[in-house]
């Protein structure tokens, strides 16, 4: 039986999304993935929202057709650019047309004044094909630029073909999904923030205090209750959202085109743990082979690097003309390491990627369980759990090989699973495998899926 954790009163072995969302059934047969594989990777949607919103005002959002992951950002008009007026925005959630192999920094964002803002979380939800990106700050008023990697070196590809994400979009024109028939293109996609214009249009004016003002007081089930004039989208409209027009009164929409609709940030490719056993014997690493920019060669991109263990290592040295990073352990040291390198290009674009380096260590491999229930009617649950002596599991994911081809995230209490309808011609055995992130792989069980 699958674990406790793994099973709720309604639907088990979803991954809870990043944010006050709760999960969402997503069923699919086997024969649907195989058709959906053979189709163009694709953006199928573009929504934000907030960490700080209410369960009840994303339910409220979803009963109205507006998102299903916070607000779905309206496309094939003008109404793309039109301001978003809440005050907490801090996540950006893009849906896929199917299963992709993606990481945080295949996404940068940009403003009109800012060529990269940071984000604090990541999280890819593989049963939904949902990534949703969390902000180390909310946006502020101004006008910004999605640029999700689709033609780089470490571009955004389909999961089980390796087909580059088909991405071309035209603001205010193209509807989903992205892409003009061929695979390989940035998907580029631009929206606009100004807090406190509840009307969207264009301004925050007397008309939003005087709206405001009226509806204050009003909350989730009062018929004049508007999702729009909730600025805090706590699910009650009150004295904080009135403060929030005030503080934003007389500002109008930035019209300034974002920094990174003429600049690309540098592409970035994973970067393997390496491993170091001799202190004579240096690693060196290829920044050059791992960054690439379209707009600058790799002489011009400029690196910094951050170590979280410098007592493990001798020296760390860079030497730009070969794009090499250096790596020399320290004599009878033992431990893990954690770089941060930073690509930073002419336009002051930048990307970050993280690597592992082990010094005279042993990897723990994870440990999974892996069981089958079936429900009825052909739907099957796969789950179980991970543990990891040396790593934090959540994030990680566990791949299923054989009658079931999937892939399921594992959430911070160590569970994960999959639910999936199997036509009784393909029942047969299924492996379950998880991999740490330094690739290390996990026992391989294995299950009959059928009777």
């Amino acid at each position: 039986m699958l674990p406790n954790s793994c099973r709720t009163s309604k639907w088990p072995l979803l991954p809870r999304r990043v944010g006050n969302y709760s999960p969402r059934l997503t069923f699919e047969s086997l024969e649907s993935r195989r058709l959906l594989a053979a189709a163009p990777l694709t953006v199928s949607d573009v929504h934000v929202g907030s960490t700080a919103w209410s369960s009840g005002y994303v339910a409220r959002l979803q009963s109205e057709w507006l998102g299903d992951y916070g607000f779905r950002i309206p496309t094939g008009s003008a109404q793309q650019l039109a301001p978003l007026a809440w005050v907490n925005i801090d996540q950006i959630s893009i849906t896929f047309s199917e299963d992709v192999a993606i990481q945080s920094n295949d996404l940068s964002l940009s403003s009109s004044s800012l060529a990269n803002l940071a984000f604090s979380g990541f999280m890819y939800d593989p049963q939904a094909f949902v990534a949703t990106w969390t902000l180390s700050a909310p946006l502020t008023s101004d006008a910004y630029q999605i640029d999700l990697d689709g033609d780089g070196v470490g571009r955004v590809t389909a999961q089980w073909t390796g087909v580059a994400l088909d991405g071309e979009w035209i603001d205010g024109v193209s509807t989903f999904a992205s892409g003009d028939g061929l695979a390989g293109g940035d998907f580029e996609f631009q929206f606009r923030v100004l807090t406190g214009d509840g009307d969207h249009d264009e301004g925050v004016v007397w008309s939003d205090l005087y709206e405001t003002f009226l509806l204050d007081g009003t909350s989730l089930n009062d018929p004049d209750y508007d999702l729009f004039r909730d600025l805090e989208g706590d699910g009650v409209i009150d004295d904080v959202d009135f403060a929030d027009v005030w503080t934003s009164y007389g500002q109008e929409v930035e019209t300034s085109a974002p920094l990174g609709e003429t600049n690309d940030a540098p592409s970035v490719k994973g970067i393997a743990t390496k491993k170091l056993f001799d202190p004579a014997a240096n690693v060196n690493v290829s920044l050059y082979a791992a960054f690439s920019d379209v707009e600058d060669s790799d002489a011009n991109l400029q690196f910094t690097v951050s170590n979280s263990n410098s007592a493990l290592f001798d020296a760390v040295s860079f030497d730009p003309n070969t794009g090499n990073l250096t790596l020399s352990a320290a004599e009878g040291a033992s431990g893990r390491a954690e770089f941060t390198v930073t690509a930073t290009d002419s336009g002051g674009r930048q990307t970050t990627q993280s690597f592992w380096a082990d010094v005279n260590y042993v990897d723990q491999p994870p440990v999974l369980t892996f069981a089958v229930d079936d429900y009825s009617g052909g739907f099957w649950f796969l789950g179980g759990s991970v543990s990891d002596a040396d790593d934090v599991v959540e994030g990680m994911y566990v791949y299923l090989f054989g009658a079931i081809q999937a892939k399921a995230a594992v959430k911070a209490d160590g569970t994960w699973g999959f639910a999936a309808f199997l036509d009784p011609a393909d029942w047969d055995f299924t492996t379950a495998i998880a991999l740490d992130p330094h690739g290390t792989p996990s026992n391989a069980p294995q299950h009959y899926v059928g009777w």
